[in-house]
């Protein structure tokens, strides 16, 4: 199970990851706990999520029910899994769609920016132009909502 954010090129914090939001019917409560994907750990308020880490919600009610659900974040356009966009993101798709470096199975799922279920040019210029100046004119267009 993959969750897919579309954010900023600077990244998303784990503080503000309150903006995700998770429901369940019957629920009283839904607890989020973010994970990093290297050593498991739990991710710290300050931290950048990245393309990897788990995110595990676990909903309850008052009669002491329980579900839990964990999925792997895919950051759109974060190819080096550090949860930002930089040059280097549409660096690394270029490289791997001309068959000069292959790209991890991660790092391929984020690299599809345009939605389409394949890896192209085009998903490496939509991800240039998101970091270079579309994100901070505010004319980037997601194709993940």
């Amino acid at each position: 199970k993959y969750i897919y954010l579309d954010v900023s090129p600077d990244g998303l914090q784990v503080k503000d990851f309150s903006l995700v939001t998770f429901t369940a019917s019957n629920a009283d409560r839904v607890e989020i706990v973010l994970k990093n994907s290297a050593e498991n750990a739990v991710r710290n308020e300050s931290d950048i999520i990245c393309t990897g880490d788990y995110v595990t919600a676990t909903a309850s009610n008052s009669s002491g029910q329980t579900a839990t659900v964990t999925y792997r974040v895919i950051i759109v356009g974060d190819t080096s899994l550090d949860g930002l966009i930089q040059s280097n993101d549409a660096v690394i798709m270029a490289l791997h769609y001309t068959d000069r470096r292959e790209m991890s199975a991660l790092a391929y799922l984020a690299a599809d920016t345009t939605n389409n279920g394949v890896l192209n040019s085009g998903d490496a210029v939509k991800n240039a132009t998101k970091f270079t100046y579309k994100w901070k004119d505010e004319t980037y267009e997601s194709d993940w909502i």
